[in-house]
């Protein structure tokens, strides 16, 4: 799997006829250099200019905008992100681990297929709305989206107690049935229920220790996936010289190149300096 994937969203954009699907491309430099200079910028921040720059369409919308990325539900954009990263690292990548046992602590690789992650469990056009019931309250609710991410984010750098309330208080509908105090019940009942409707939005990977058969779980993201698989800022900077050093290409020409064909020329340029 590389180069240019299709990938079905679950919930998509706002006002489309029914779950579309979005085409993803490979990263090129221009991506990977992006990344590099905003190390400072919000993980949510990052997946959002992310999944502007590589999904060239939604349905028959294109080009995605940052505003439109910022629309999509977390799951969505988890979805988008992990083709995103198999499209540029491959079909299938190892997902590093430790055992949680203090006696342990054995560092193994998971090997994940992306490809199973891709396609949502449940078909069909969904409502923008969902409902939960609390005793006698029934609360309509909908799912948390990029923007809301980016957002929380911001407020947990400072109280991640008050972003959690801010997510709960984001994602359920403002109407009088609803009224009063954002309980802990509530918030829980809200984050079982979001994680029913789209088990995209958080990954957990299980695997048994092979030093202790320990229970191992870790989270699967996109985002770290990909941040972990292609150039740092220095070591990108050291590609564009050795390639513009044995090519004579440009920096915007090397750049453009997706990162797996950038990787095979630099193989091409080491194996022949070996030789």
């Amino acid at each position: 799997m590389s180069g240019r994937i299709a990938v079905p969203l679950l919930d998509g954009l706002a006002g489309a006829p029914g779950p579309p699907l979005a085409w993803v491309r490979s990263l090129t430099g221009v991506e990977e250099a992006l990344l590099a200079s905003n190390r400072d910028a919000l993980p949510a921040e990052l997946a959002t200019v992310i999944i502007a720059a590589a999904t060239e369409r939604i349905g028959d919308r294109a080009p995605i905008s940052p505003a439109l990325a910022r629309e999509l539900s977390a799951g969505d954009r988890e979805r988008l992100l992990l083709a995103c990263a198999a499209a540029t690292l491959g079909e299938t990548v190892d997902l590093m681990a430790s055992c949680p046992n203090s006696e342990c602590g054995e560092l193994i690789e998971i090997p994940i297929a992306l490809r199973d992650l891709l396609h949502p469990l449940v078909e069909g056009v969904r409502p923008s709305q969902h409902e939960i019931r609390i005793g006698p309250r029934r609360l309509r609710f909908r799912l948390p989206n990029g923007g809301d991410q980016e957002d929380a984010a911001r407020v947990a750098l400072i109280d991640p107690e008050a972003a959690a309330a801010l997510l709960v208080e984001r994602c359920l509908a403002p109407d009088g049935e609803q009224a009063g105090a954002i309980d802990p019940v509530l918030a829980t009942a809200l984050d079982e229920a979001i994680e029913q409707l789209d088990t995209a939005a958080e990954i957990v990977v299980e695997a048994a220790c092979p030093a202790c058969n320990g229970r191992i779980r870790a989270l699967l993201d996109g985002l770290t996936l990909l941040d972990s698989g292609i150039a740092s800022g220095d070591r990108l900077f050291a590609e564009i010289d050795s390639l513009a050093r044995a090519y004579h290409w440009s920096e915007a020409d090397i750049l453009s190149l997706p990162s797996a064909r950038r990787r095979r020329y630099l193989d091409i340029i080491f194996a022949a300096a070996e030789a």
